[in-house]
């Protein structure tokens, strides 16, 4: 058995929507999550770390961003969808 060294980290939104509008690469999302392994808030260190190396401009940072806080929480619970009021307005 390995001791999780091969186990890949849940990347925050903002790294995976930098990948899909390929401003960056998978690989220099997998180096910046090692990178970032461990720290409090991940989701700001990441962008930090993508300002830091010049991978991302600090405009699409703030544009990733944005785009990450419209998306649905597509979290679930078991198989059905855990709605938490945002897609729905149920919870206003």
């Amino acid at each position: 058995m390995t001791s999780g060294q091969g186990k890949k980290m849940k990347s925050p939104l903002i790294g995976l929507l930098a990948v899909k509008n390929q401003l960056i690469t998978k690989e220099e999302l997998e180096i910046g999550l090692q990178q970032c392994a461990g720290l409090i808030d991940l989701k700001q260190e990441l962008k930090d770390y993508f300002l830091a190396k010049e991978l991302v401009s600090a405009q699409n940072i703030e544009q990733l961003t944005r785009a990450a806080k419209t998306q649905p929480d597509r979290r679930y619970d078991g198989g059905s969808r855990v709605d938490d009021g945002k897609t729905t307005g149920l919870y206003s």
